[in-house]
């Protein structure tokens, strides 16, 4: 359940901010995630940044590429390791 915590308006337009950042100058996101200042205003602006670059991974990875897609694959691989070695007649 969400809690209604309320953000400071800095935050938010600095998320914004960040958002739109990435999204049209991607050049700049490198020296501004490198920026030190603690205020609401840049912390919000790191986290539109690294929003829109999350939002992008999802839309550009392919569905078989995604982590939670390839942890389920590992685990596939594993039970039919095991199917083949229960199956194979040269096992004594």
């Amino acid at each position: 359940m969400e809690q209604n915590t309320p953000v400071h308006p800095d935050y938010i337009k600095g998320f914004n901010d960040g958002y739109v950042i990435a999204q049209y100058m991607p050049e700049i996101i490198q020296s501004l995630s490198q920026t030190k200042n603690g205020s609401e205003k840049m912390n919000g602006l790191r986290d539109g940044c690294n929003h829109y670059i999350k939002e992008q991974n999802k839309v550009h990875t392919p569905e078989w590429l995604r982590k939670d897609r390839l942890s389920n694959f590992e685990k596939n691989k594993d039970d039919l390791e095991k199917d083949i070695e229960m199956n194979d007649p040269d096992r004594d």
